[in-house]
C-alpha cells in the first residue's frame, strides 16, 4: 500500500513462492494516477526481496500502462 499524507492512494496484492513475486489487483485512485505510483509497486518488490523473475497480472484497461 501507497500512502500519502497518510492516506492510502494505491494498493496491490502480492504473492512470492519459488523465487517469484506476482503483483495482482493493483490499484491506484484517480486523483493519483500518472504519478508512477504503479510502476514504483510492481518494480520495487524484485531488489527487496531478491528476486529476478516476476509475474504481473493486468485487467485490460491496464495493459497500456506496462507496455
Amino acid at each position: 500500500m501507497e500512502l500519502f499524507d497518510g492516506e492510502p492512494v494505491a494498493t496491490a496484492e502480492e504473492s512470492i513462492g519459488g523465487g517469484v513475486a506476482g503483483r495482482y489487483n493493483m490499484s491506484t485512485t484517480m486523483e493519483f494516477r500518472r504519478r508512477g505510483i504503479g510502476s514504483a509497486m510492481t518494480l520495487g518488490a524484485l531488489p527487496v526481496r531478491r528476486l529476478v523473475r516476476g509475474v504481473l497480472q493486468a485487467a485490460e484497461p491496464g495493459v497500456g500502462v506496462y507496455r
